[in-house]
């Protein structure tokens, strides 16, 4: 967190805000999102300012534009491409139900689970992709599996139809943390697999169902035992596949 001091007279004022997108909270960066048209006009809103700073409007409308630019300047982070280690949109709320999301390092994450997500974000939908990885908590939740209900593909079109309820820009900031956890955590652990597909991605060829169907082979008896595997199990045998 970055430590911002502001002197208005004889008065100074400490601000703790956020010096990356980790730091953010999730209204902060609903904020961000929703601005980042302006931001990348140039343009650094009153309103994103005070959401980051914690709405202090009257002393924001006494300092000078010297003092409110050096203030700008401590969210130069807001013009790079966005770095996430953490989930920030950890909970979802539609209809007063509560969805909770997976684990930042996708530790919690199954091949059938990323498989559906992925493919959902690639083609923009966002909604579908946000049911896949949002889920309900299971009855009796003791802290010691995963919080969420088990992942079904045959209530996604329903669940999917829920989350559509949402406003774009929670969907678009889910969409923002999704891709920046998936450079981290998956991307940059696997570069072979992702090198291998990155041309198939840009012509909107690529299909994590063929990659699924290349690694059953003759094993198409396992397939659910595959589908139920943790999503890291699986990507680090592609890589082992391809490097071989």
């Amino acid at each position: 967190m970055n430590n911002i001091e502001i002197i208005d007279g004889k008065k100074k004022t400490s601000i703790q805000a956020a010096s990356c997108y980790d730091e953010l909270t999730f209204e902060q960066l609903k904020e961000v999102f929703y601005n980042m048209p302006l931001l990348n006009m140039g343009v650094f809103p009153e309103t994103l300012m005070l959401s980051l700073l914690g709405n202090y409007k009257e002393l924001l409308d006494e300092i000078s534009p010297i003092q409110r630019y050096a203030i700008q300047e401590t969210f130069d982070f807001l013009h790079q491409e966005p770095k996430f280690t953490k989930l920030i949109c950890n909970q979802l709320v539609i209809n007063q139900k509560v969805y909770h999301g997976y684990k930042a390092n996708f530790f919690n994450t199954t091949w059938e689970e990323f498989m559906y997500a992925d493919q959902a974000f690639m083609k923009g939908n966002y909604a579908q992709a946000a049911a896949v990885l949002y889920r309900q908590e299971i009855d009796h939740y003791t802290g010691e599996t995963d919080q969420r209900m088990p992942f079904s593909v045959y209530s996604l079109p329903t669940r999917t139809l829920e989350f559509q309820k949402l406003d774009a820009v929670t969907l678009g900031c889910v969409a923002m943390n999704y891709a920046g956890l998936r450079q981290t955590y998956i991307v940059e652990k696997y570069p072979s697999i992702f090198t291998t597909s990155e041309k198939e991605e840009k012509d909107n060829k690529f299909s994590w169902l063929s990659v699924h169907r290349n690694i059953l082979g003759e094993q198409f008896f396992e397939e659910d035992k595959i589908l139920k595997t943790n999503l890291h199990t699986v990507l680090s045998r592609i890589a082992k596949l391809l490097k071989k």
